[in-house]
């Protein structure tokens, strides 16, 4: 084994927890930020206050491409076609959790 697989042979586990971690938090974000004070009380309606920074929508995008980043180094550093395909759908997967979450 080459010092360079070795490398990356040890940095895959972490990529894919920090991979995770990411998705985790853009599956957290929520698209309204104020949707709790609806939830407190009924008076205010869930579109009352407006975001106009929308701060959420950026740091899941960050994160979107965080994600991507990771896999993206998987792929290429990879040399096993099965890892090759498994970064393949993960990016795939990460894509979609982002388009559910911006647009549903």
């Amino acid at each position: 084994m080459t010092p360079m697989l070795k490398w990356t042979t040890a940095l895959r586990p972490i990529a894919h927890t920090v991979y995770g971690l990411a998705l985790l938090l853009m599956a957290m974000l929520s698209r309204n930020k104020y949707r709790w004070m609806s939830e407190l009380d009924e008076s205010i309606a869930v579109g009352a206050i407006e975001d106009a920074a929308n701060n959420n929508a950026v740091v899941a995008v960050l994160l979107l491409i965080l994600a991507l980043s990771i896999q993206i180094v998987l792929l290429v550093k990879s040399r096993n076609t099965a890892q090759r395909v498994t970064a393949a759908a993960l990016m795939v997967f990460a894509l979609a959790v982002w388009l559910v979450k911006a647009f549903a």
